[in-house]
């Protein structure tokens, strides 16, 4: 369940407990559950325990100093994990609270930023912008984790999660890039200028409109 401090309210089954909305309570594998839920877009923490052997078996943890640290540790986790049982009880109680990740909106930058942060300040005047910078990076990281989990693993779903990690660079020009997004985001787009030069000619076919939009401020 969630606790949502701002409002002093509890919610039972949250949209962002994934497991709940899982077809079946039972799965012989983590990787079924994946497949067959089609979850692209999997994390887990702390939505339920593990044997915390299956760890050190294969030397897993959460990716240090990210943002949503427990998308590619919850990916691989499931991939490797055996006998996946959902059981709808409250054991844990996940905390939302102002200014989290999800939540903050301030624009002005505060003058303590978290330290995976702080580096940034002298190339950002906006915290929003800075914020949504980090966190194309964070998903830039998960995508090449899993990448690179994927060269042995060699799993289609697998493939299709890293699109929903690294398509967010594309809706963003970076005038600063200092973490070097242009550099990761080649791991998975080898001829970047022309993918980006497709993906544009794609949307205008998709939406042929947006290119005889009239601009309003002209």
């Amino acid at each position: 369940d969630e606790f949502h401090e701002n409002d002093c309210k509890f919610i039972k089954n949250p949209d962002t407990n994934l497991m709940s909305k899982s077809k079946k309570d039972f799965y012989e594998n983590g990787l079924k559950l994946l497949q067959e839920n089609n979850f692209l877009s999997f994390y887990f923490a702390w939505q339920g325990a593990f044997n915390a052997v299956i760890l050190n078996d294969y030397i897993l943890r959460f990716t240090h100093g990210i943002y949503h640290e427990d998308h590619d540790f919850g990916t691989i986790l499931f991939c490797l994990a055996k006998k996946i049982y959902y059981i709808d009880e409250t054991s844990m109680i996940y905390r939302i609270r102002d200014n989290s990740i999800i939540n903050c909106k301030e624009t002005s930058i505060p003058k303590k930023l978290p330290k995976n942060l702080e580096p940034l300040r002298k190339y950002f005047d906006n915290y929003q912008e800075l914020r949504r910078y980090f966190m194309i990076y964070s998903f830039l990281r998960i995508a090449k984790n899993l990448f690179f989990f994927n060269i042995n693993f060699k799993n289609v779903l697998i493939d299709k999660s890293l699109k929903e990690y690294y398509n967010p660079y594309f809706d963003q020009d970076f005038y600063k890039d200092p973490l070097k997004l242009n550099e990761i985001i080649k791991i998975f787009i080898k001829r970047l200028f022309f993918y980006k030069k497709y993906r544009k000619l794609r949307f205008y076919i998709r939406h042929p409109k947006k290119l005889f939009k009239k601009d309003n401020h002209a």
